[in-house]
């Protein structure tokens, strides 16, 4: 087994099928409900970062120069300099070889040389990547619930309802790709609001409080090739008539 460095930007079509199906062997095993990835703008994802930011990459190779794992270190700039978040995958088969722990020390020492002195890994619960960054010596800093809505069982009758019984003097708004920049400063300053709220201020806050950085999020996602959408209940403009 060999771990080499990995640049999306140069990377052959096939190498970028294989870290495809790596992803997916894992979704399959772990989160079977989960949506499959696709080779669509994978290259991009690996790719393009925020301003200030830098993905890194690494593979894990068999023998037969086939990818059997892979990893990615976000190494962030400004206030969070300091710090880099990272993830690994391995093929299910292909665990207990030796490949993820061979992937976190090229993490860890590529971190090391680029001055970072903390890194952290987002983990799904349910998997068995928590066992793993346990015996690992991570320690867990904050802890998320996350809700997925499969749209297929939705009661659409029931969301057309409750749509029409929104509260008097509000309309509900709808935008994809992008806000306007009136609404990028509204929602900013929300998050603020929710930085200072206990259940959000964890100390690993990096949410888009800033109405630049969130500006910059929706410009890197669509250069992704993503389309965000966003809804807004704003206040209803009074109307007002003279005699």
């Amino acid at each position: 087994m060999q771990i080499t460095e990995f640049l999306p930007t140069k990377a052959s079509q096939s190498d970028l099928e294989q870290w495809r199906d790596v992803l997916n062997a894992m979704t399959a095993e772990d989160m079977p409900n989960e949506p499959r990835w696709t080779d669509d703008r994978l290259r991009e994802y690996l790719s393009i970062t925020m301003p200030g930011e830098r993905r890194l990459a690494f593979v894990a190779r068999d023998d037969d120069r086939r990818i059997i794992g892979h990893a990615n270190l976000l190494l962030f700039g400004g206030e969070f300099a300091d710090a880099g978040v990272f993830e690994i995958f391995v093929r299910p088969g292909q665990r207990g070889t030796g490949a993820g722990r061979g992937l976190l020390r090229a993490i860890a020492e590529r971190a090391r040389e680029e001055g970072r002195t903390t890194i952290g890994v987002e983990v799904i619960a349910t998997t068995p990547a928590v066992g793993f960054y346990d015996r690992m010596g991570f320690n867990r800093a904050v802890v998320e619930n996350r809700n997925l809505l499969a749209l297929t069982e939705v009661d659409w009758d029931a969301v057309g309802d409750l749509s029409g019984r929104l509260a008097a003097g509000y309309r509900l708004e709808y935008y994809t790709g992008h806000l306007p920049d009136d609404l990028v400063e509204r929602y900013a300053a929300t998050k603020v609001h929710l930085k200072a709220e206990p259940a959000y201020n964890t100390g690993a806050w990096r949410g888009s409080a800033d109405a630049q950085r969130l500006k910059d999020s929706l410009a890197t996602l669509a250069a992704r090739g993503c389309a965000p959408t966003w809804w807004s209940l704003s206040p209803r403009p009074r109307r007002w008539s003279w005699a």
